[in-house]
């Protein structure tokens, strides 16, 4: 009695491990190629205002449902804390010291392969959209498109990609949206979302600076009514990540009406981060390279997409490209960096990579500004910057498991893990890179107006 038990048993879970072999083989090796993809990125949008990585405030409670629909990824770091040197490396898998788009009119160089050109080569039908005069910044940016909105605001792009998708829904997909000015600064959400989160709770308040003033001030180009508030601030900072979400909801809505959401695969994400007060600065971006500036959302759903899982390992953004052709088996000729984080989703074994980002930042130094180059690299719990400038180098070493907020300096006591890092990160520093010579296309003087109205130029 007891033996046919036994044998009732490993006969039960010989047939449940065929299943499961079955379901995983289907699922690595009979992947859909004609999946559409839809990538949505959003400027300067922190993983710590989604309802999903826990935040209090009910601020994306559709993007939160594709979270709980999909993968979550808890250490998505961007390349750089810039809208186009971000962008420029999701569309080529590339660091930025590779590509050199580090400021706006710089040109991808045409030996690298971009996503949508990937897609082209695949015979997909392919579009893009932001906000007026953003993509002329993005000069080159346009490359593998056949179509290019460049809408009159937020909610004109949404009504011209929702149009878009209707009239291409019979074919294969790649859509990339970028929200460029939600919720990036000045903050000023449309109505009801400029009310959702105003409080009454006593803030702290804040001068408002002149100028290039850095520090502890709320700045010119972000002032509202000389309000001082600095509660205030992040309050329309939340009221725009819930309009942006509701636009979401309505292009979620569509794929669903059109019987696009099984045969979709969407992709949430940002360019960046944003400063809300660490270490002194307010409502900006591009400054540093801690992670309020690197950490990005990464959410992702779809047919072949496992629900409910959270991945803890840090990914890059240059992963992007090459995960996707991973999904979708294209057999693509790319000069990737990155490296595909499929098989993370799929819960399979992979050497997990560091993950690097770069800058060039300007710091006030005893009362005067410093330009600095910084690099960083994080790598498991620990996490090195190292800056140069004028005034000498220097690092800084932070173990982010039990100091998220990186306050604590550990680079004059964790020495081995501190030598270990820094020779990981040189390493990549001295990596071999491609011969790609920079060049640029000078900006109108109505993109320049509009670059300086978001605080990129002074």
């Amino acid at each position: 009695m007891k033996l046919n038990k036994k044998l009732s048993f490993i006969i039960i879970l010989s047939i449940l491990l065929v299943i499961l072999g079955g379901l995983f083989s289907y699922i690595n090796f009979n992947r859909p190629s004609n999946l559409n993809i839809l990538l949505i990125t959003i400027d300067a949008l922190r993983p710590d205002h989604l309802g999903c990585y826990g935040y209090k405030r009910n601020t994306s409670p559709n993007i939160d449902k594709l979270a709980e629909e999909g993968v979550l990824f808890t250490q998505a770091i961007s390349q750089t804390p810039w809208t186009g040197g971000s962008l420029a490396s999701i569309l080529t898998a590339t660091y930025p010291s590779t590509h050199h788009v580090n400021e706006f009119g710089n040109i991808i160089n045409k030996s690298l392969v971009t996503l949508p050109e990937v897609f082209k080569r695949e015979n997909y039908y392919t579009a893009a959209v932001g906000e007026t005069g953003h993509f002329k910044a993005l000069t080159s940016f346009e490359r593998g498109f056949d179509y290019l909105f460049d809408s009159k605001d937020t909610l004109g792009s949404t009504k011209d990609i929702i149009k878009w998708i209707r009239n291409f829904k019979n074919k294969k997909f790649f859509v990339w949206i970028h929200f460029f000015d939600y919720p990036h600064a000045p903050y000023v959400p449309p109505y009801p979302f400029n009310q959702m989160f105003v409080t009454n709770n006593k803030s702290k308040h804040l001068p408002i600076g002149k100028g290039k003033e850095f520090y502890g001030v709320i700045p010119e180009w972000v002032a509202i009514n000389n309000i001082t508030d600095v509660d205030y601030y992040i309050s329309q900072y939340d009221g725009e990540i819930a309009f942006v979400d509701s636009l979401i909801g309505e292009i979620l809505n569509t794929l669903k009406n059109e019987n696009l959401d099984k045969k979709t695969i969407i992709i949430i994400s940002a360019d960046h981060g944003e400063s809300l007060g660490e270490r002194d600065l307010y409502f900006q971006h591009g400054d540093c390279l801690y992670n309020h500036e690197i950490r990005v959302p990464l959410i992702i759903t779809g047919k072949i997409i496992p629900k409910g899982r959270i991945i803890k390992y840090p990914v890059q953004l240059i992963d992007l490209m090459p995960s996707i052709v991973d999904m979708l088996r294209i057999n693509a000729d790319i000069k990737a960096e990155g490296s595909s984080f499929f098989p993370l989703i799929l819960n399979k074994n992979k050497l997990v990579t560091p993950a690097f980002s770069e800058a060039g930042v300007t710091k006030m130094v005893n009362g005067s500004e410093a330009n600095a180059e910084q690099k960083s690299i994080i790598a498991g719990e620990w996490k090195l910057i190292y800056e140069t400038s004028e005034y000498g180098a220097r690092y800084e070493l932070y173990n982010l498991k039990n100091d998220p907020g990186e306050l604590t300096d550990l680079a004059d006591i964790e020495k081995e893990q501190f030598k270990v890092l820094k020779a990981r990160l040189e390493e990549w520093m001295n990596r071999p890179k491609p011969n790609i010579i920079s060049s640029a296309k000078p900006l109108d003087e109505e993109t320049k107006k509009r670059l300086k109205s978001l605080g990129y130029s002074q």
